[in-house]
């Protein structure tokens, strides 16, 4: 029986994606095992991964738009995706060679990716404007975190026990993800939205069903077409920093990879604060709706700046590193943080940076619902991660191109990192615009509001 508060469906669905991110993220540490163990080149393996991600991607928007156009239950959706998937991940965790990999790992991937578009939506029927911000953030949170774990448990796991046995980890989170599943009861499409919730209140059913030329229409708004710009934009940043970060530190430093990844780890704990952030933009969401979107901008050239900074400095910073146990590679960045204070600086600048950067995520995808129709939301969801993986992908390869230009990692992070300064453009663009597609959108459903209750009048006069 699903339980009716929408602080606990948040939270399991919350606990859900975080279960969901360990899976994807406890695997991708392990490529190196996976290489050595099948003979595999650099190319296959980066195959395996990048075919990975782009599946969920695109699955993301096709399971999104499926379910919207068909008007299916979206919690036996992710029970029957998240099922299946672990049962392909666990046929992974058994494979002999290449392609047997590829295929299994590949169709995980393209199960999973239902997980983001449908449970954003789900949220955001939850919750109304004006709580909404605060609500995604958590969902935001709980990824993360599981992200982190899942990239944690990897280094562990597969050190002791190998790549499958991290693979199976992975499948017994997905196992107690649908375990969650069973007690969230699933929102009425677009309850959180006042006519639509008048509808309910009055016994009327919402029946209106996501189609191809609507989606196509939505496109047309021009909050849509900046927020892509944004995803992209901001994702060509991130993908450099989570590709080539960890290998520069390692570097300019000259650590292990152990140390460099702590490093990283300790600027990550600052996107675990956005939460706070997120919490005082809700208050503007009553009085001033698109002043969340100026914060973003803002927070965009911070999070850019605050990296390059970090790159820029690290190079003259030594470390006495020590790779002969695990808590001396722990000592060692330690003792660095608490004897070098301009090293202390930089990582605490970059977790700044890192905290409001991961803020402008919830404030994308609460502007995503509070301008388009609630059965077009998912989709539309599903468009920004395809575009989230083509910045990611343009990200390392344009850094990874620079930097061989030139002969320095340096200019190449440099090159990709300033996308930061478009994708803050992109959302002073977007504010412009977003009002204005909210207005519409809601007058929107107000139309349809009239319509259906004046069919009801009508019928019962009839």
């Amino acid at each position: 029986m699903g339980l009716n508060s929408k602080s606990v469906s948040l939270a399991l669905l919350s606990l859900y994606s975080f279960l969901i991110s360990i899976n994807i993220y406890i695997v991708p540490p392990n490529y190196d095992l996976i290489k050595l163990e099948m003979n595999l080149t650099d190319f296959q393996v980066s195959i395996i991964n990048g075919l990975f991600y782009l599946a969920i991607g695109v699955s993301a928007l096709n399971w999104a738009y499926v379910t919207d156009s068909l008007r299916l239950s979206r919690k036996k959706i992710l029970v029957l995706t998240t099922g299946t998937a672990s049962l392909l991940n666990y046929l992974a965790s058994l494979s002999t060679s290449f392609y047997l990999l590829l295929v299994f790992y590949m169709l995980t991937g393209l199960l999973l990716g239902s997980s983001y578009s449908i449970v954003f939506a789900m949220i955001s029927d939850n919750f109304s404007v004006q709580g909404r911000l605060s609500a995604l953030a958590i969902w935001n949170l709980m990824q993360g975190l599981g992200a982190s774990i899942g990239f944690a448990l990897s280094f562990i796991v597969g050190g002791l026990y190998g790549w499958r046995v991290a693979f199976l980890i992975g499948s017994f989170a997905i196992l107690l993800s649908i375990i969650l599943l069973g007690f969230i009861k699933e929102p009425r499409r677009g309850e959180s939205e006042h006519y639509i919730k008048k509808l309910y209140e009055h016994g009327l059913d919402y029946d209106y069903r996501l189609t191809y030329s609507g989606l196509l229409r939505s496109f047309s708004r021009k909050t849509n077409r900046y927020l892509f710009l944004e995803y992209l934009s901001i994702s060509v940043g991130w993908g450099a920093y989570s590709a080539w970060g960890l290998h520069y530190i390692r570097s300019v430093m000259n650590i292990t990879k152990l140390e460099a990844g702590l490093i990283l780890g300790v600027i990550g704990i600052g996107g675990a604060l956005h939460v706070l952030v997120a919490n005082y933009l809700q208050r503007f969401q009553k009085s001033k709706l698109s002043q969340k979107l100026l914060y973003a901008s803002v927070f965009s050239i911070i999070e850019g700046t605050a990296y390059i900074v970090f790159f820029s400095v690290i190079p003259g910073i030594k470390l006495i590193s020590d790779p002969s146990s695990l808590t001396n590679q722990i000592m060692v960045v330690i003792n660095g943080l608490v004897e070098n204070k301009t090293f202390l600086g930089v990582v605490l600048l970059a977790a700044f940076g890192n905290m409001l950067g991961t803020t402008e995520k919830p404030i994308n995808t609460s502007t995503i619902s509070e301008v388009n129709l609630p059965e077009e939301k998912a989709s539309i969801l599903g468009y920004m991660l395809i575009f989230e993986l083509l910045g990611k992908f343009i990200g390392s390869m344009l850094t990874g191109g620079i930097s061989t230009l030139y002969g320095s990692l340096y200019w190449g992070l440099l090159g990709s990192l300033s996308f930061y300064y478009v994708g803050s453009l992109a959302w002073v663009l977007a504010r412009r615009s977003y009002l204005k597609d909210r207005e519409q959108m809601v007058l929107q459903l107000k139309e349809r509001y009239d319509r259906i209750a004046e069919k009801l009048t009508k019928s019962d006069h009839g």
